[in-house]
C-alpha cells in the first residue's frame, strides 16, 4: 500500500510542475543527483531504465521505459560495439515511445553495472538530442531518496525519434590508429587484467591500443556507486598528462564502460570521444595496422 502510494504522488506531482522547471535545473549537465531529479518532478522527463531486462522486470523505476545497449548495435562479433545506422536507431527509439522532442534521464546498476546509461546517454547525444542526463549513483541512489520503485512494464505509445547530428560524440578506429601523431591520448577504461593482455569478453587478441594510459572506469566511483568529485578525476588524469585542452579517445571492449567515462569526463569540461567498437573491432582487424601491446603503462593506479 505505501508503494503504491508514493507512486500515485509521483504521478499527482508530476501535474504540478512547470515542464519547463528541468531545463533550468539541468542546463548543460550530463549527470543529475537523485534528490534534485525527485525534486524537479517534470511530467515531460521520458525516464529510460539501460540495465539488463531481467533485472527491469523485477523491479524499475515507476514510469521508466526499458532499453538496452545491444539493441542499438551491430550483431557482428567483431562489430559488436558500433551503432547502427542512425535511421534504424530512431526508428527503433520511436518505437519504443522516446522522443527526441523530451528531456531523457538515464538510469543503470551503478554497483554491478557496466556503465550502461552512460552508454546510451552517449548514443542519445551523438544522434543528437541535448536534453540527455544519467542519475548519479543509478538506480540504488533512486531508492536511497525514496523515488518510487514498481514492476509493471512499461509501454508507450510510438511516436518519431528525429536525428539532429550537430556534433560527433565519437572517435574511429583509423583516428585511435593515428592518435600519436595527431596528439589523441587514448585511454582504456578496462580492468588491468584486460589492460595486460587477458580476453575474458571475446576479443580475437589480447593487449591494449600501444600507448594508451590505463583508467579503470570503476575508479571514478567509490563503493556506492557515487562519481568522486572533480577535483579527485583530475588529479587521476594530470598523472597520466591529461588536460582539459587534450582531445581523449576513450575505449573498453565494446564501448559501454567507456561511453560512461566519456560522459564523465564531459561534465567535468574535458575533450572526450568514444571509440565505440572498441577491442571487439579493433582486435578482429590486421595485427600489422592495429597492434596490440602488453606492456604495462607506468601512469596506472
Amino acid at each position: 500500500m505505501k508503494k503504491a502510494i508514493l507512486i500515485l504522488s509521483w504521478i499527482i506531482g508530476t501535474f504540478l510542475v512547470s515542464p519547463t522547471y528541468a531545463n533550468q535545473i539541468w542546463g548543460n549537465l550530463l549527470i543529475v543527483d537523485a534528490t534534485e531529479f525527485i525534486e524537479i518532478n517534470d511530467p515531460s522527463i521520458l525516464i529510460l531504465d539501460a540495465r539488463k531486462k531481467k533485472k527491469y522486470d523485477k523491479e524499475h523505476p515507476a514510469n521508466a521505459i526499458h532499453v538496452y545497449w545491444s539493441d542499438f548495435s551491430k550483431i557482428q562479433k567483431s562489430e559488436k560495439g558500433e551503432l547502427l545506422q542512425h535511421v534504424e536507431i530512431a526508428k527503433k527509439l520511436g518505437k519504443l515511445g522516446i522522443s527526441s522532442e523530451k528531456p531523457i534521464i538515464i538510469v543503470d546498476d551503478a554497483l554491478k553495472g557496466w556503465g550502461e546509461s552512460g552508454r546510451i546517454a552517449w548514443m542519445l547525444r551523438e544522434l543528437g538530442h541535448t536534453d540527455v542526463a544519467i542519475i548519479d549513483g543509478g538506480i540504488q541512489a533512486l531508492k536511497r531518496a525514496g523515488f518510487p520503485m514498481e514492476k509493471t512494464t512499461v509501454k508507450r505509445q510510438p511516436t518519431s525519434f528525429h536525428v539532429q547530428k550537430a556534433t560527433s560524440w565519437s572517435i574511429s578506429i583509423d583516428q585511435v590508429a593515428m592518435a600519436k601523431k595527431q596528439n589523441i591520448a587514448v585511454v582504456d577504461t578496462r580492468e588491468k587484467r584486460e589492460y595486460k593482455g587477458w580476453t575474458p569478453y571475446g576479443e580475437s587478441r589480447g593487449g591494449h591500443v600501444p600507448g594508451a594510459k590505463h583508467l579503470y572506469y570503476r575508479d571514478l566511483v567509490d563503493k556506492k556507486g557515487m562519481l568522486k568529485g572533480e577535483d579527485a578525476i583530475s588529479e587521476m588524469l594530470k598523472r597520466r598528462g591529461i588536460t582539459k585542452t587534450t582531445q581523449i579517445a576513450a575505449y573498453c571492449t565494446g564501448g559501454i564502460r567507456s561511453a560512461w567515462m566519456v560522459v564523465v569526463l564531459r561534465q567535468y569540461g574535458y575533450n572526450a570521444y568514444n571509440y565505440a567498437g572498441s577491442m571487439w573491432q579493433w582486435s578482429a582487424r590486421d595485427k600489422t595496422k592495429y597492434p596490440l601491446s602488453k606492456k604495462l603503462n607506468p601512469f596506472s593506479d
